[in-house]
């Protein structure tokens, strides 16, 4: 009898899963791909069969158009074969990534369990949401510059403002009065994707103008994301504290209703506890100069006007950090300039620190560049996605971190050789400060002296030169940092002990122990690598010693490995053999010592496999369980690798530092314009 559903008269695979006659008609499988496919009506739907992500119906004919695939066909239980394609599974970052740039969201449904010792239909589920705000792909990301998802709730008081980057663990709250500003503060994150509530559609921010400025995803999120008793509920949960007092968030009400939302919505993509995410902080909107859009196109700050490269830009006179992290960070100090003289000038007493000890700064850099991206290391091993290259980048991170705290050390005690302490009125606060009185002088003035410390001149005195703080206090900035870099000791000994120094990419196939480190491991790898000299050694001490001249150890796929004893030396087998099987000339033995060598023989590679994997997991968890103190260490190892490439940009190009006056003037003498200037000399 023909088939009278026909899928082509629905409007799209995820209404299918709403008739049930039709789902009737469908394999198993195809079911749940199209319930999945139904509570995810949003996303492309990405389906794990074996060593491939297959997308079914309109997805694959969406994909295999985006990705310009080969559109295939499945049965599927209808007459006719659902229109089908697919990606191999240990690709699939890049193919995502394009889907995503092209505006798509893409869910991940993973197989989990072992489609070998299943039972049934395998077990899928989705794990992941990829939108353009929480991409996690390496190779996508930009070294140098945060990938932002904000957050803005738009009221007709102050308009809350949240942003996130999950690939580094930054997480940041503000508000704003007007939506002029709140253009502003979208334009001085370029976040790739902006979630909002329905208000802000209708209000006067340009909408257009941002999705084509900074090719950004616009969504709109149920106004329950914004419900305040379930937003700060989820906040203080999530950040394991009793109030909103301790988290600093208490004078940003708005700003705390967008947090929750934002914080809902990557629970909702991301299926995971989120533990990258250890802290939120808080700005007051005049803590940084707010720029407008104009001023920074203008100012050619990170990109040149012209073509949006790099090179042209202040950012490239400036950058000459060592770690992304750095990198990162040195781009932020050019995007949101600082509004404070007091926290200009401890910035500037790191940079003239590093200044006055070059060769120790030198030396600095050069243990830096060995430094790998902590920051999305860290999310990698949090979302459980981290490889045994990942681990090893670690390691070789950390190995870097005693040294660095060596250098440290030296230069704190040259330049204050009294030994002190870092003085207690220096706080972290002094880089990420999050008072809504953080600003102590007026925007105008703080922008005259922010823009003095940036304009080069030879005459005047030099970094190193400058009178102001003692060296004492400007050494207690560095000190602190040093502190903030914590001991990680028995963690480094743990990657040193536990991974091989080249191990495979994937994780499920060995080769990634080091020896040593397991007794069960090294004893099935040695099963597997020695296994038939294991056997002919038992068949040499049992000849000996049951003085059976012509026993054979042998194998076959029924009976597995056996002795083989003829019937003319039946009389000498002993007790503890077992028979197995009677044939005509011969009988057929096994012992407890040959069971035990066939089961470490035959299922050597796959149990190998699986305890190699156990190992790489218990080692990946304890990395995981130091991640707030490991981020700590990376915004802290930032810093450095910034104030020390400014610190070198500024001997190099006989930059002094400025002094600050709160009158409102500005006086250059001898100033060079910095681009032009490096541009001319090539």
């Amino acid at each position: 009898m023909e088939n009278l559903y026909d899928y082509t008269q629905y409007a799209s695979s995820a209404v299918m899963a709403e008739d049930s006659k039709f789902m009737q008609q469908l394999s198993p499988m195809m079911q749940h791909y199209l319930r999945t496919k139904h509570d995810n009506p949003d996303c492309l739907l990405f389906y794990r069969l074996g060593d491939f992500y297959e997308m079914f119906f309109d997805d694959a004919v969406t994909v295999s158009r985006e990705l310009e695939l080969t559109l295939t066909g499945k049965s599927c239980g209808l007459s006719q074969r659902a229109p089908m394609c697919g990606v191999p599974y240990h690709a699939v970052d890049s193919y995502l990534t394009r889907l995503v740039e092209y505006g798509h969201k893409v869910a991940i449904c993973e197989q989990m369990e072992d489609p070998r010792t299943a039972k049934g239909i395998v077990r899928r589920e989705v794990v992941r949401i990829v939108t353009p705000g929480t991409n996690l792909d390496m190779n996508a990301l930009e070294e140098g510059k945060n990938n932002y998802i904000l957050c803005a709730f738009y009221t007709s008081g102050q308009i809350g403002i949240a942003a996130a980057d999950i690939s580094t663990g930054d997480f940041l709250v503000t508000e704003v009065p007007d939506t002029v500003k709140l253009y502003d503060e979208i334009i001085g994150y370029s976040p790739a994707e902006l979630l909002c509530n329905d208000a802000l559609l209708m209000s006067r921010l340009d909408l257009g103008d941002l999705r084509s400025r900074l090719s950004l995803q616009v969504s709109t999120i149920d106004t329950s994301f914004f419900e305040e008793s379930s937003a700060v509920k989820l906040l203080l949960e999530h950040f394991r504290t009793s109030s909103l007092l301790s988290l600093g968030i208490e004078d940003f009400p708005s700003g705390t209703l967008a947090a929750g939302a934002l914080l809902r919505y990557l629970y909702d993509t991301q299926k995971n506890s989120l533990s990258n995410l250890t802290r939120i902080r808080a700005y007051a909107s005049g803590k940084y100069m707010l720029l407008d859009s104009s001023t920074r196109r203008n100012l050619e700050l990170t990109q040149t006007l012209r073509d949006k490269k790099k090179r042209g830009s202040l950012l490239w006179v400036l950058d000459k950090t060592c770690t992304a992290m750095g990198a990162r960070l040195l781009h932020r100090f050019l995007e949101q300039p600082l509004t404070s003289r007091q926290e200009i000038e401890k910035r500037l007493d790191c940079v003239e620190s590093l200044g006055a000890v070059s060769v120790d700064r030198d030396e600095l850099r050069e243990y830096l560049r060995s430094v790998y991206d902590l920051e999305r290391l860290m999310t990698r091993i949090s979302y459980q996605s981290a490889n045994p290259r990942d681990l090893i980048a670690l390691r070789d991170s950390l190995r870097m971190f005693v040294p660095i705290k060596n250098v440290l050390e030296d230069i704190c005690r040259t330049l204050d050789p009294g030994e002190k302490t870092a003085d207690a009125a220096f706080s972290p606060a002094s880089f990420t400060a999050s008072s809504r009185a953080s600003s102590t002088t007026s925007s105008t003035a703080s922008s005259t002296d922010t823009a003095s410390s940036t304009a080069p001149a030879k005459a005047g005195t030099s970094v190193k030169d400058t009178p102001s703080a003692s060296s004492s206090e400007k050494a207690a900035g560095l000190a602190l940092l040093n502190d903030r870099i914590g001991d990680f000791g028995e963690l480094l000994e743990l990657l040193e002990n536990s991974l091989v120094d080249e191990p495979p990419v994937t994780i499920r196939e060995g080769g990634m122990i080091r020896s040593g480190f397991d007794e069960d491991i090294d004893h099935l790898r040695d099963a597997r690598d020695h296994g038939r000299q294991w056997l002919m050694d038992l068949e040499t001490q049992d000849r000996e010693r049951t003085g059976i001249k012509n026993l054979r150890i042998k194998y076959n796929k029924v009976f597995g490995y056996y002795f083989e004893v003829t019937n003319s030396f039946k009389h000498l087998v002993p007790e503890d053999y077992i028979r197995k099987q009677t044939l005509v000339g011969s009988e057929r033995y096994t012992t407890q010592k040959l069971k035990e060598l066939e089961d470490s023989i035959l299922n050597a590679e796959d149990k190998l496999n699986t305890l190699e994997y156990d190992a790489f997991c218990r080692v990946r968890e304890a990395c995981a369980a130091r991640i707030s103190d490991f981020q700590k260490a990376a915004k802290a190892l930032a810093h450095l690798d910034a104030f020390a490439s400014l610190s070198l940009v500024a001997e190099r190009n006989h930059y002094v530092r400025p002094s600050f006056n709160e009158s409102g003037s500005i006086r250059i003498t001898a100033g060079r314009h910095p681009v032009v200037e490096q541009m001319q000399s090539g």
